[in-house]
């Protein structure tokens, strides 16, 4: 009897977890018991300052609005994951536009992108790692483990045609490359993908600590880094407050000031979003 009873209780408590799980928990993560690596912002290209952006910071939390139009767990789970894997394994812009959200306006984009960058020899090794999935914004957050045997989360969205892929916050898009950036030092705002954290570099026009505030942008890759400023008190430096030492996934708009004597020193002009999907529930910049 007793062992009847046993058996019971272990199926009831089986019942409740299994539940919980794909239910989602109480604390915004979907399927992640404990939420584990649920803690990773978003999908990013690097390896390593990049990376760093996406364990550190602000993780998208659940939204009920944006899960139906995301779709639910279970969906997200069976039906974007061979979307996602002929994404990662394609290897020219023809094989890649078939899976990605806006197509039309990011196809320039992506030519422009794969002259300068080559295709990345991945494949998927396992989608939905811990079954990690969050939703925001209409659009769903799954980490993937690549065959390099990196986890990185990757987003998708819901269409009349299917789950398709955010391909700008895959790559780290930028609206030019570092390389040019530095040798341009525009003066217009330009749109990049940064991976932001305080900094302590003041020197010429920014040498006034008590005026601006610093903030070290690393590239997507990991390689190259500026320094940004901030005027401190201002409106953008109240709402770029939750910026700290470790490093997070922002996409902001930078320019150089008149005349740069440095090519590694800009204006921070706008916060156009926390993290690097843009557009995804219509984003303005702040």
């Amino acid at each position: 009897m007793w062992s009847i009873i046993g058996g019971m209780a272990v199926l009831v408590v089986s019942g409740v977890a299994l539940r919980s799980f794909f239910e989602g928990r109480g604390d915004g993560a979907v399927g992640v018991p404990g939420g584990g690596d649920a803690g990773i912002l978003l999908p990013v290209a690097g390896k390593t300052a990049a990376d760093a952006a996406a364990r550190g910071g602000k993780t998208p939390g659940n939204d009920e609005a944006a899960r139906v139009s995301a779709g639910n767990l279970a969906e997200v789970l069976v039906d974007a994951e061979p979307v996602v894997r002929r994404f990662v394994a394609a290897r020219s812009v023809e094989d890649l536009l078939p899976w990605v959200r806006n197509p039309v306006e990011e196809e320039p984009r992506m030519r422009k992108w794969y002259r300068e960058h080559p295709f990345d020899d991945l494949q998927v090794k396992e989608f939905g790692v811990n079954r990690a999935v969050r939703f925001l914004n209409g659009l769903a957050w799954v980490s993937v483990k690549t065959s390099d045997f990196n986890i990185r989360q990757i987003v998708v969205g819901k269409t009349a045609d299917g789950f398709k892929v955010d391909w700008p916050s895959w790559v780290g898009w930028s609206e030019m490359s570092w390389k040019k950036l530095r040798e341009m030092r525009p003066v217009e705002p330009q749109l990049f993908r940064v991976s932001a954290e305080l900094g302590k570099y003041y020197n010429f026009g920014f040498s006034d600590d008590e005026q601006w505030r610093c903030y070290q942008l690393g590239a997507p890759d990991g390689i190259d880094f500026i320094y940004g400023y901030v005027r401190r008190g201002s409106e953008l430096d109240m709402k770029m407050a939750g910026v700290t030492d470790k490093p997070v996934a922002l996409t902001l708009r930078i320019h150089f000031p008149e005349n740069a004597p440095s090519d590694n020193q800009v204006f921070i002009d706008s916060l156009v979003a926390q993290g690097w999907v843009v557009g995804a529930g219509g984003e303005a910049e702040q």
